[in-house]
């Protein structure tokens, strides 16, 4: 619920597909208050606060992306990072250039998947894209997609002007649908005793909890 959160509104309008986040880190460095770095993989860090207890909030801020494996004249043949389901038919943005899904086989939707570009030799292999959606408010409430994300985003940005009493590390995480590579990297790196992390996969928290949670874990 956006309870006059206009900041939701902002980050629910910018792309960010796996892998290729810099848009909408862009725009994070400006409304980070602080100082902020980033690590080894990308994900943005923002570090303050003191206390014996060394603390990390992590959420992820990619979304799903399909990218593209093969190009050949208007047809991309694609990956999918991700766990959303894709459809024939759903539009597909690679940095504003459109496409559609289709799938030549529909006895096996999942093999030889390629996506019609409606505009020819704009997308090179490597380049990654998101299925198009709009975002909407209806009484109050933000209708988006990767809609936790976007909210986790907009509540550790608000976390970014309080005073903790411990050593706080905030995680702006890249490659979340891609194994969850931000968030290893960045338990590597930081080594936190505590954890809390803002994300709504249950797929994902299970393998977050193993995977960085150490001795404490917050969903």
């Amino acid at each position: 619920r956006k309870e006059g959160n206009p900041m939701l509104d902002l980050i629910s309008a910018f792309p960010a597909p796996c892998g290729n986040e810099e848009i909408i880190k862009k725009f994070l460095k400006t409304k980070i208050d602080r100082q902020w770095q980033e690590d080894s993989i990308g994900n943005l860090i923002v570090r303050f606060g003191s206390g014996d207890e060394k603390w990390m909030v992590y959420c992820p801020i990619d979304e799903d992306a399909v990218v593209a494996m093969s190009v050949k004249e208007e047809k991309v043949w694609f990956a999918h990072l991700g766990d959303k389901p894709l459809h024939p038919g759903d539009t597909v943005s690679f940095e504003g250039t459109k496409g559609v899904i289709c799938v030549p086989d529909l006895e096996k939707p999942n093999d030889g998947q390629y996506i019609q570009m409606l505009v020819k030799d704009k997308v090179e292999p490597g380049m990654a894209g998101t299925v198009d959606g709009d975002f909407y408010e209806d009484e109050g409430v933000v209708y988006t997609k990767a809609a936790a994300q976007r909210a986790g985003i907009a509540a550790m940005l608000e976390l970014c002007s309080m005073e903790p009493n411990c050593d706080l590390t905030l995680v702006f995480g890249v490659q979340g649908n891609n194994g969850n590579k931000g968030a290893i990297v960045a338990d590597r790196e930081i080594r936190p005793d505590r954890v809390i992390v803002l994300e709504q996969s249950e797929k994902q928290t299970e393998s977050l909890t193993l995977k960085i949670a150490g001795s404490g874990y917050v969903c």
